[in-house]
């Protein structure tokens, strides 16, 4: 069964695009700055093109909701 990307992630009170890399997507929040969506790429040890909307809860992601 193929995973479905979401399109649109809120996260932290802030609608995302769900089809770029987790990175990418998390510059949008406000205080995310490059080095600190890196971070937080790296802690959670996804690849550097996963995209935002791939992930859920069971991939460890308490920061996505919905």
């Amino acid at each position: 069964m193929d995973k479905e990307t979401r399109a649109i992630v809120r996260v932290s009170g802030t609608d995302l695009d769900g089809f770029k890399p987790i990175e990418r997507a998390l510059w949008k929040i406000r205080g995310i700055s490059h080095m600190m969506a890196h971070a937080i790429r790296i802690s959670g040890k996804f690849d550097k093109k996963t995209k935002l909307g791939d992930l859920n809860e069971k991939d460890g992601c308490s920061f996505i909701s919905g």
